[in-house]
């Protein structure tokens, strides 16, 4: 590194000093340009027969006793755009005492300081007295016009000319001969680039990651504490070995596995396709060490919604060609440098190859291909007597094969029908969702041994949400799978499942004369209390037997659940001692070792004092956030219908 940081100081020295250099030559040769543009101009003047007489005025301007006056002369350059302004502050100024001449130069020209082609004007002043010379150059110099000195004999300017034609001839081959020069040096430079990146950035690795390790000042050796998967601690020590055998090193790394009560970070391998799903979980929250992962189940949910809501064969199918060029343009694009906004799409190809794959397939289900119906055989037809324009079914014993029969596109319901379907599939959707995560819960509950959490928040919180909106899914189905042409009610009398809903939470239960079961009178009262009951089961019983719990804690006596089976608490706290000495060393041991003590897992006893006020809040929170997030959670699935609607 120290060889590098020198080679790469000598080359921005050199570098530097070259740029400075072809600079100046640059600046020169501008100069030069407009010097010989000022002597050529000049000298088109001056080769008039009288330098005081204006061209359509054969009289003299200054005459006495028959005498010339001699006049001072400006010759400069300006740019084209300033001199209108240039010319009437110098008329203003000096009275109209001065006398100019000016051309326009060709050709564009180059500005000696600021670089910029601009088109110029050539000028010459002539003047009398060193009071308006003074004047005139301050407004020279105000309007950046550039003052060059030229000769008064036409000998000296002839000189002067031969003298910048030379210069210029000169200065174009040293300023080419540069230029070549530091071309050359910059590609060498550039084809030693990567080497040198690549270099640099393992040196400030390897820095960066011993700056993470802590120095042994009695054996003199630097010490690193990491987590690391059971599974790789052979390809570590592997890398280890290889490492000292590369780097001629005498003595050896030394990996030890170090006991420890604190809790592993989560790691989850993933690959290309399950990389996007859990980037999606992870925006929202990781799962603590050795929960469940949702996003194992991410990846059929997520694709799946997004099929429901825009479901179409045909969008579906160019969505899965995008996504299936993205895969193919992997072999190319991958580890390089693309677009920004390209990047962002391609890091989330394998997400969208599944979306469009369940958007074709929810298409199929709505019989939608760029929004028209695929009539693959429809059981409807147009009926042939009164009343006429009606459809009626060809066999009451047949139904359309796959998904939404095409009749239904076009009739006079049509929007009544998707309404009703696809609002009551976004509550069924959601709803065995959100019965998912509870499910998930009780999960890491039985794995962690939380009992707590089973009994005090897994059971009231599926009860709360099966005896509302579970309920709700019940009827969505009852009513699905019930024939009101045939039945003894008639069809206008259907109950309107929202209604059944609200109305199920109002006294005396108004809306019971036509029912949608027989037993719907006796049914609902009794779901209405369970779901009531939940809600006092979820706040307050954790939080109290936990307060108990601590106390026989602290006076050595077994816990609730010790009591119930059959062991007491200080065999726990061993228990719970013992499972991290073995913590990398079985996949399996650990799974059952890692046991938290039988408090619900809140650790209590282990990581300071029990604060009962605290817990009663936490869980006061969390009660009121499931009961309003059911709510909230399952309006919000309604999305799915708004959507669908819109798409179609």
């Amino acid at each position: 590194m120290d060889e590098l940081e020198t080679r790469f100081e000598g080359l921005e020295k050199q570098i530097s000093e070259m740029t400075t250099h072809q600079d100046n030559l640059n600046r020169t040769f501008k100069q030069l340009i407009e010097v010989q543009q000022v002597l050529m101009f000049a000298e088109v003047v001056r080769n008039r027969k009288s330098l005081l007489l204006d061209d359509d005025d054969d009289s003299m301007l200054l005459a006495e006793e028959n005498r010339f006056i001699k006049f001072g002369s400006l010759n400069g350059v300006i740019a084209r755009d300033r001199f209108a302004a240039f010319e009437k502050i110098l008329f203003r100024a000096t009275r109209g005492n001065l006398y100019m001449k000016y051309d326009e130069i060709k050709t564009p020209v180059r500005d000696p300081q600021t670089g910029v082609l601009t088109q110029k004007n050539v000028f010459v002043i002539f003047f009398q007295g060193e009071r308006l010379e003074n004047k005139i150059r301050k407004i020279c110099d105000s309007f950046s016009a550039h003052i060059y000195p030229c000769p008064e004999t036409p000998q000296e300017r002839g000189s002067l000319m031969e003298q910048v034609n030379n210069k210029l001839t000169e200065l174009k081959m040293i300023i080419d001969r540069g230029w070549d020069q530091r071309s050359s040096l910059l590609r060498d430079v550039a084809r030693q680039l990567p080497v040198w990146t690549e270099k640099v950035t393992r040196e400030k690795s390897i820095y960066h990651t011993m700056n993470f390790f802590n120095y042994d000042l009695g054996r003199r050796c630097l010490i690193a504490e990491g987590w690391c998967p059971i599974k790789c601690i052979d390809k570590v020590q592997k890398a280890l070995r290889d490492g000292r055998e590369r780097s001629g090193a005498l003595i050896p790394s030394v990996l030890n596995i170090v006991p420890t009560t604190d809790t592993p970070p989560t790691h989850f391998e993933t690959n290309n396709w399950t990389r996007g799903f859990q980037s999606i979980v992870n925006s929202y929250g990781t799962a603590r060490y050795r929960e469940v992962n949702p996003a194992v189940f991410t990846i059929v949910t997520f694709p799946f919604e997004f099929g429901v809501m825009f479901g179409d064969v045909g969008h579906g199918l160019i969505l899965l060609l995008v996504a299936s060029l993205l895969i193919y343009m992997e072999r190319y694009w991958e580890g390089k440098k693309i677009n920004e906004m390209i990047e962002m799409v391609y890091s989330g190809r394998y997400t969208i190859f599944l979306m469009a794959l369940f958007s074709v397939y929810i298409g199929g289900l709505y019989n939608e291909l760029f929004a028209l119906p695929m009539n693959f055989g429809s059981n409807w037809a147009y009926s042939n007597l009164p009343p006429y324009n009606t459809f009626h079914p060809v066999d009451d014993n047949w139904t359309y094969p796959f998904g939404v029969d095409p009749v239904w596109k076009g009739a006079t319901n049509e929007l009544t029908f998707y309404n009703s379907l696809k609002m009551k599939t976004s509550v069924t959707i959601g709803v065995i969702q959100m019965s998912l995560g509870l499910v998930l819960h009780l999960f890491n509950g039985i794995y962690f041994k939380q009992y707590y959490d089973i009994f005090f928040e897994f059971i009231p919180r599926m009860l709360f949400l099966l005896c509302t909106f579970g309920y709700l899914v019940a009827m969505i189905f009852v009513k699905w799978n019930t024939d009101y042409r045939h039945d003894v009610y008639a069809s206008h009398n259907a109950p309107v499942l929202l209604n059944e809903l609200i109305y199920m939470f109002l006294p005396g239960n108004p809306n019971v004369d036509y029912p949608l079961y027989p037993t719907q009178k006796l049914v609902q009262p009794f779901l209405v209390i369970i779901a009531l009951v939940s809600i006092p089961t979820m706040m307050l019983p954790k939080p109290i037997i936990l307060l108990a719990d601590d106390k026989a804690q602290k006076l050595g006596y077994p816990s609730v659940w010790g009591l119930i089976f059959g062991y007491g608490y200080k065999q726990v706290v061993e228990v719970h001692g013992d499972s991290d000495d073995d913590l990398l060393e079985d996949d399996e041991a650990h799974s059952s070792k890692n046991i938290q003590a039988p408090s619900g897992g809140h650790g209590h006893g282990h990581g300071g004092e029990f604060d009962f006020g605290e817990a009663m809040v936490h869980q006061g929170l969390e009660t009121i956030e499931f009961v309003l997030g059911c709510v909230s959670h399952t309006a919000s699935y309604l999305r799915l219908w708004a959507l669908s609607l819109a798409h179609s």
